[in-house]
């Protein structure tokens, strides 16, 4: 025979219509992980001092992210917990947690409309904050990459 043939038995799982069992990564395994990627950052701002520009924005993501993740919490389908649950964890009022669900319900709509108009995250966006900090303070960006430091509205399209 010629060309190419293969055994359905071959066949990733998914052309084959059976489904690939994802290995399950439990929350600390997680942590440990984002861990490392802090960690992985501070070395990054050593060498790289104009990184520190990021660190507003990582903030805020970090408290939008939380506030999402409290929000998906109580929202949870068949297994939410409950405001008063979620306080205890936390070591917060309740109305502390309330605050973060509604908070986290308009971090989930600000999500969905960057989504929906192409990107959450986009690199050239990162990239023009960091040049608009850096040239707000007057420094020049001696360490950056040359599309960082080249960076600005005009400029950078990628």
């Amino acid at each position: 025979m010629t060309g190419r043939h293969r055994q359905a038995s071959r066949l990733p799982a998914q052309q084959q219509g059976t489904e690939v069992a994802r290995r399950k990564t439990d929350n600390s395994e997680y942590a440990a992980m984002m861990m490392r990627i802090f960690f992985g950052f501070s070395k990054r701002i050593g060498e790289d001092p104009a990184a520190l520009t990021d660190l507003p924005m990582l903030r805020a993501g970090f408290e939008d992210f939380i506030n999402l993740g409290i929000f998906a919490a109580n929202k949870n389908g068949s297994n939410p917990y409950s405001i008063n649950e979620i306080a205890k964890i936390m070591g917060m009022t309740k109305q502390g947690v309330h605050l973060r669900v509604k908070q986290g319900i308009q971090v989930h709509a600000r999500l969905e409309a960057a989504r929906a108009n192409g990107g959450m995250f986009r690199v050239a966006d990162i990239r023009r904050i960091r040049a608009d900090a850096m040239a707000a303070v007057g420094i020049p960006d001696r360490t950056g990459s040359p599309k960082e430091i080249t960076a600005g509205p005009e400029r950078d399209q990628t």
